[in-house]
């Protein structure tokens, strides 16, 4: 099943259009805000991370490659005879792991292609920068600033990854693919809303943006890559007991 789906991942143009479409509003922000007359690739980044809401879109992009799959299937008849093929347990396994997975390389190779591309143009790190050294920036400080924004890149991905799962679990719900695909950024508007005022430990927007802060380097890197996949364990859970159900009618 997940080589079949793999091959099918790959072949999608949604794939490739959510890749493009992530690199497209990264591009935006470039030419639209204020950032865009300072400095180098990782300041406008950091900015582009930390104040500029259209990175919001980012989530939409990340749920076009898989997110509807389920619901597409659904409404078509396949998933019964996928289901069928292969057993119910590893079909909505599947449906669940690549969810999280291709959202997640959607955004990170969405914004590496950018940001190697536009390197090219523009200096990717000023020596010069005053960079938050209390994060990762000690990195980018040290000779390593491809490093620091992976971290800056992959912390974001996690948080998306996330709210993709929110759109699978709707899906097994409600199989209508446009619902699946838009959920996503709804759930992440909502409950970031919900959460602004809780403590940068359970605050969803802080930690996306690498705002959590710990006197441990690896507990300040890991617990928000383990918030983000262990609540997308949970929606995948969720999404489990659901899709099952409407198998097994």
């Amino acid at each position: 099943m997940f080589r079949a789906y793999l091959f099918k991942i790959l072949r999608s143009p949604l794939t490739y259009a959510g890749i493009l479409g992530v690199s497209l509003v990264c591009l935006s922000h470039i030419l639209t805000s204020p950032s865009a007359n300072y400095g180098s690739v990782l300041y406008r980044m950091d900015f582009f991370f930390g104040l500029d809401q259209s990175r919001k879109a980012l989530t939409f992009f990340a749920a076009l490659p898989f997110v509807g799959n389920f619901a597409e299937e659904w409404t078509s008849g396949v998933s019964t005879l996928c289901a069928a093929r292969c057993g119910v347990r590893k079909y909505i396994v599947a449906n669940a792991v690549l969810c999280v997975v291709v959202s997640f390389v959607t955004v990170f190779i969405g914004m590496f292609l950018f940001s190697w591309i536009f390197s090219f143009f523009v200096t990717f790190y000023e020596p010069n920068y005053n960079i938050d050294h209390s994060g990762f920036g000690y990195l980018a400080a040290n000779g390593m600033p491809w490093l620091y924004y992976a971290i800056q890149v992959a912390t974001y991905a996690f948080s998306v990854a996330m709210w993709c799962m929110t759109g699978l679990l709707l899906s097994a719900l409600l199989p209508n693919k446009f619902v699946a695909v838009c959920t996503p950024l709804i759930t992440s508007y909502v409950i970031e809303r919900f959460t602004l005022e809780l403590p940068t430990a359970f605050n969803t927007w802080l930690m996306s943006i690498n705002m959590f802060r710990n006197d441990n380097r690896a507990v300040q890197l890991l617990y928000p890559w383990g918030f983000f996949l262990a609540f997308s364990v949970m929606f995948g859970i969720v999404f489990y007991f659901i899709a099952e159900k409407r198998l097994s009618q």
